[in-house]
């Protein structure tokens, strides 16, 4: 399997401002699974709702 990296921008409400963010991608044979992001996100109280994180699982979708 290979890994493959993005950067992504989008909005961090835990900051109040635009955030670019490392993706980490892993091919499976489904498509692609996100399996890193490097913007703490596990421990943000606004996990549930961070954009970044839904435009993160998107991008491994398409």
């Amino acid at each position: 399997m290979s890994a493959d990296e993005r950067f992504l921008s989008g909005f961090c409400r835990a900051g109040d401002m635009m955030r670019r963010v490392l993706c980490e991608y892993e091919d499976t044979p489904d498509g692609e699974r996100l399996v890193s992001m490097s913007s703490g996100h596990d421990s943000c109280e606004f996990a549930a709702s961070c954009e970044l994180a839904r435009l993160a699982e998107r991008c491994g979708e398409a």
